[in-house]
């Protein structure tokens, strides 16, 4: 099985994974075997990648999942219903964007908007899968599609900030308030999107720069002890340098203190971990300015920014974290100690723990492009290993 871009699907390929439409209901199955209509309908619901098994060579890569098809269909399912209770709540339909921020902090009509519990249970579900499973790394190249982008973004957000929470040494109990927290992050965005069907016009920057504060106006009416989700919603657009929002905080490149109680801080160090795996599955999704960016190319620009915008500590474990090649992803052989695979392509089928540049592959095409009887190659072993992940 392997990562391709929508773009490039042909008539007959087979479908390597279930892929679900906004109410997590499956769309295409599975084994589908793709024609004409049903890569139309992928490129209409605006899907960059999909998994498919690869026919020419063989079905020879089965890539692991991070979490489980099964048990992440089910967790999508709930979200994504405990999303629409929200947006469909009858006490939005009275307000429009620019005047529910002040409705939030005074209208009793709004109170208990959020169907918080259900929200917990997606958390706990998603802390217990990564601990019980032992996970540590973590791999993205999204297959996401425009209708789903926002539960995608929500759950992706969360698992991550657990993983990075986890190499930071979190205890448990923070691990789950840094899940909950990052799976409603964007709660006021949710809340401003339905309430602008109420309004003539799109949401203004300032609305936009607003939503962290609605999201922790919605957790504060449902949670009011719960400070440290609180804390960290509010300031997950903030940067250490001052330039973030909504209050343009500035904060201290120190390691972080997990004991720290969020009113001592003007950025709570748990609110830097929400912040920083945002940023980074806004660029290898698209969110940030529509570009598309590689897990490296992400990393990159994070690292540049560490220090600045980012706390270096925190980065720093993310870079240990995440997976350069998605399991599946193609990838080419810029440079290798061993001539022999020098211009090589093929498909990514296992990480490294110890050198995460350098995978397990399935060599599948030689230097010329010319497809060869698939070859499994542990990088590990050699001494020099430049790849490119192919988009």
């Amino acid at each position: 099985m392997q990562l391709a871009r929508v773009d490039s699907l042909k008539p007959g390929q087979v479908l390597g994974r279930s892929l679900y439409n906004e109410r997590r209901e499956i769309e295409l199955p599975v084994g589908s075997r793709l024609d004409r209509d049903m890569i139309d309908l992928l490129n209409r619901r605006r899907y960059t990648y999909v998994y498919v098994w690869e026919t020419e060579n063989g079905d020879f890569v089965t890539p692991q999942d991070l979490i489980g098809d099964s048990i992440r269909s089910a967790n999508s399912k709930s979200f994504a219903q405990a999303l629409e209770d929200l947006r469909s709540n009858e006490a939005l339909s009275k307000f429009d964007p620019e005047n529910i921020i002040n409705e939030l902090k005074q209208s009793m009509n709004l109170h208990n908007l959020l169907p918080y519990t259900r929200f917990e249970q997606a958390a706990g579900d998603i802390l217990e899968q990564v601990l019980r499973r032992d996970v540590r790394l973590y791999s993205s190249l999204p297959v996401r599609n425009k209708a789903t982008a926002d539960i995608d973004h929500a759950l992706d957000v969360a698992v991550l900030s657990v993983l990075l929470g986890r190499s930071l040494n979190l205890p448990e109990e923070q691990l789950k308030t840094i899940a909950l927290a990052a799976l409603l992050h964007d709660a006021g965005i949710w809340v401003l999107t339905a309430a602008t069907q109420n309004g003539s016009e799109e949401l203004s920057r300032d609305l936009i720069e607003e939503h962290p504060t609605l999201s922790m106006l919605l957790i504060r009416q449902a949670r009011p002890d719960n400070r440290a989700e609180q804390t960290i919603v509010h300031q997950h657009h903030e940067c250490l340098d001052g330039s973030g929002f909504p209050e343009g905080l500035s904060g201290d490149d120190t390691p972080l203190d997990h004991e720290a109680d969020p009113a001592r801080y003007a950025i709570y160090p748990l609110s830097m971990i929400v912040a920083i795996t945002n940023k980074y599955d806004a660029f290898v999704s698209g969110r940030s300015g529509g570009k598309l960016h590689t897990p490296e190319q992400a990393l990159a620009k994070l690292v540049k920014d560490s220090g600045v915008h980012w706390n270096t500590h925190v980065v720093r474990e993310l870079v240990k974290i995440v997976q350069l090649y998605p399991m599946g992803a193609h990838i080419n052989i810029k440079k290798c100690s061993n001539p022999q695979f020098m211009g090589c392509g093929g498909i990514v089928i296992a990480n490294s723990p110890l050198d995460p540049k350098k995978p397990t592959v399935i060599l599948t095409h030689d230097h010329r492009g010319g497809a060869i009887q698939p070859k499994r190659v542990v990088l590990a072993r050699e001494e020099v290993v430049e790849l490119e992940l192919v988009l």
